[in-house]
């Protein structure tokens, strides 16, 4: 598809450059971060970038595909507990979550 042809590869290609860095620091200090923009600005490719640079595992989880504030806690909580089949470290991804 024409979109993934050009799409960045690295975080150096990507013009946001303090949202990189707060994401770096946040990871780097293991806190939670909220990248918070309109759509098409580059947040989930900057997650998707660093991830695959750094040998994460992602698990993103839509607020809207789950209904309440406890399921979402209750999934959060079990990936948190949980080993990476490959031995990766984790990123946890909350896509739409204004109001919670």
């Amino acid at each position: 598809m024409f979109l993934n042809k050009y799409k960045p590869k690295k975080l150096e290609e990507i013009p946001q450059e303090k949202a990189i860095q707060e994401f770096l620091f946040a990871i780097k200090e293991q806190k939670p971060i909220i990248l918070n923009g309109q759509t098409g600005t580059g947040k989930s490719t900057i997650i998707e970038i660093f991830a695959k640079n750094n040998n994460y595992e992602v698990l993103e989880l839509n607020a809207s595909d789950v209904r309440n504030k406890e399921a979402i806690e209750k999934i959060i909580g079990e990936a948190a507990q949980q080993m990476s089949l490959f031995m990766k470290k984790k990123l946890i991804v909350l896509e739409e979550t204004i109001g919670f």
